[in-house]
């Protein structure tokens, strides 16, 4: 028994001492704006001053996905720190996510740009560094579901059970998957499209009444909301903040003072009471509902077209 468990100790070691040598041996070469390796992982980049931004992920066609997707920490002889827009795209990027068991971005990255992991669909985890320091408002994290780690920690962003938490501004920015049978967590602020992997598996969305802030696209295309519930500690909904979906009762309550543009457009609502503390309403807020032209006259400003133009730079 002991020569077996011997033997078996052995082979174990060499198995792990081969697979080291086989990542020891992987050779990285460089060429114009690009990186690459003998397993055929691709890393474009473009230099801004004096670091690297990476701008696209793949790998040659014939060659198996590595599970383990790490951009190096230099490129072009300069730092790596900012991961530009569509990276790990997996639709068209070319690679494969479906082989991808995790992105670790390297220490020394300091930004994540406006959609950097836009459609990364199957990826299930991916690491961030404790360097971070500043993630687009604008969609990093559109059409992702992957759990998200900080090895090393963050002093900027915490976890909350799948919940990731911009310390600085006490805002959510994103729900992995795994957090949607959760309740929310307790927070000032719902970033622009947070609650994409949450609010589309819950009947009853209703937001702690410590939240001020919903930002938009929290609601979008929802074909099982049957009711939102605002606390009144929200002040503000953004622009298209709880449009298209199928709920049918919108529950607003005393405190909210702005209503976004298109809030609650294509909502399945028939009625509504707006708060006596409303004092703005963006344009076409109720588009597309069946309460749009039975709203009894208010005494808030009710923002015009050429506002809205205006406000959004639409009319430039």
């Amino acid at each position: 028994m002991k020569r077996l468990l011997l033997i078996s100790m052995m082979i174990l070691a060499l198995c792990l001492s081969v697979s080291l040598a086989e990542e020891e041996s992987v050779e990285w070469h460089t060429g114009a704006g690009e990186v690459w390796n003998d397993a055929g992982e691709h890393f474009s980049y473009v230099i801004e001053d004096d670091h690297a931004v990476l701008t696209r992920y793949w790998v040659e066609k014939g060659m198996p996905q590595p599970p383990v997707v790490q951009p190096p920490e230099a490129l072009g002889g300069l730092p790596l720190t900012a991961i530009g827009p569509n990276v790990f795209n997996d639709e068209y990027m070319g690679y494969n996510g479906e082989m991808v068991s995790r992105i670790v971005i390297p220490e020394g990255v300091t930004e994540l740009r406006a959609d950097s992991f836009d459609c990364a669909h199957d990826i299930p985890l991916i690491e961030l560094p404790s360097t971070l320091a500043e993630i687009s408002p604008l969609y990093p994290f559109h059409h992702v579901q992957a759990d998200i780690r900080f090895p090393n920690g963050n002093a900027r962003y915490r976890l909350e059970e799948g919940f990731l938490i911009d310390i600085r501004t006490d805002t959510l920015i994103y729900c992995s998957a795994s957090a949607r049978e959760l309740p929310l967590p307790r927070v000032r602020r719902i970033g622009d499209s947070a609650l994409e992997n949450y609010s589309f598996y819950q009947t009853i969305l209703e937001f702690p009444d410590s939240v001020e802030y919903i930002g938009s696209y929290n609601a979008y295309d929802c074909v099982d909301l049957e009711a939102i519930i605002v606390p009144g500690s929200v002040v503000e909904l953004a622009d298209h903040a709880l449009s298209i979906n199928t709920a049918s009762e919108i529950i607003l309550n005393e405190g909210l003072r702005r209503i976004g543009a298109f809030a609650f457009e294509q909502t399945e609502i028939t009625e509504i009471r707006i708060p006596s503390s409303v004092e703005w309403i963006g344009w076409y807020a109720f588009f597309l509902t069946h309460v749009e032209d039975t709203l009894p006259e208010l005494n808030v400003h009710m923002e015009t077209e050429e506002e809205y133009a205006s406000r959004t730079g639409e009319d430039e």
